[in-house]
């Protein structure tokens, strides 16, 4: 068990590592070009790394029983990316890899709306404070309804909702 802990942990802070450089390289390169096409890009080498496994997998990697929900996770990702991407490139690198843990609070808030789970109080008030702190960290009287926060806020409940259609459909 403790190794699956350890494991647990290294596959964690790999996946902070990867999403702080992820925001990184968007921030230095949303500098020369739109962050729509940085979110084009991502999704373009993503698809393009992934090609090589889905051909080794074979044919039934390319088909789907579901093609509309591709098509509307494709998107949904893309919107989330492009809004992530509209952040990054108007705030401080630090306010995006604080607000990159908001998502699951996001999970929690339509987890029981789309997935019917029972979310106990101790959980909602958690939740209440995690809200809290996101608050804090945002400073709402230092930016306007649609500053580089609100985009984040947009990110990550879109983000949120993808986790959602994942765990309902895949």
């Amino acid at each position: 068990p403790f190794l699956n802990y350890l494991q647990a942990v290294v596959w964690f802070v790999l996946s902070l590592m990867v999403s702080c450089a992820n925001d990184a390289i968007m921030k230095y390169v949303g500098t020369h070009i739109s962050p729509w096409q940085v979110a084009f890009f991502r999704c373009f080498f993503g698809a393009v790394t992934l090609l090589p496994l889905m051909c080794y997998q074979g044919q039934g990697s390319f088909t789907t029983h579901r093609p509309w929900l591709h098509i509307v996770r494709g998107g949904l990702l893309f919107a989330a990316i492009s809004f992530w991407g509209h952040g990054v490139k108007e705030a401080p690198i630090t306010t995006a890899t604080i607000m990159s843990f908001t998502v699951p609070i996001f999970v929690l808030l339509l987890a029981p709306i789309f997935l019917r789970e029972r979310v106990t109080w101790p959980t909602w008030v958690a939740t209440l404070i995690g809200f809290g702190g996101i608050v804090l960290v945002l400073q709402p009287s230092s930016w306007s309804c649609w500053g580089p926060s609100m985009l984040f806020v947009l990110a990550a409940g879109v983000f949120g909702l993808l986790d959602i259609i994942n765990k309902k459909y895949v």
